[in-house]
């Protein structure tokens, strides 16, 4: 079997819900994380989403969640960002507003892998955005853990 590439897929279903996909060539991985805010704008607000194993095998393990969009932000459940075109998650460019944190835990749920991408993601773990508490195990987001992508774009 081919591994399975540590990726992560961000988007709109429709004007109400948000998809996000993971995948890693952690064996059984026991969730992934995705953190994501507005790096671009002021008035950014943190979010934090705990993401589900679907389905795994010995290529690796799939994450996956659906949250209800545009309303109050809870974990796993809902996101303050509203869906809509050329806004936030189908932003024109990608990366010019959001920025993303994606982790991925094994069975025994440590760290096994780390990636910062969008608008200022050395930004992100280097902590220079108000999290306003809304954190998952946010001590694993750091430059020390975590690699830094950026769009060509």
């Amino acid at each position: 079997m081919v591994p399975l590439p540590f990726e992560a897929s961000i988007h709109c279903v429709n004007d109400g819900e948000l998809d996000i996909q993971v995948s890693s060539p952690v064996l059984n991985g026991a969730m992934a994380i995705v953190d994501y805010a507005d790096t671009a704008n002021a008035s950014s607000f943190y979010e934090a989403h705990d993401v589900t194993p679907t389905a795994a095998d010995d290529s690796g393990t799939v994450f996956g969640l659906t949250l209800a969009m545009g309303g109050d932000y809870n974990p796993g459940f809902s996101s303050l960002y509203p869906c809509g075109t050329g806004a936030f998650f189908d932003e024109a460019n990608v990366g010019d507003v959001m920025t993303y944190v994606v982790r991925v835990y094994d069975s025994s749920s440590s760290l096994y892998d780390c990636f910062a991408a969008g608008n200022d993601p050395s930004g992100m773990l280097d902590k220079s955005y108000p999290d306003y508490g809304n954190t998952i195990d946010h001590g694993d987001v750091s430059p020390s853990n975590c690699a830094t992508f950026r769009s060509a774009q």
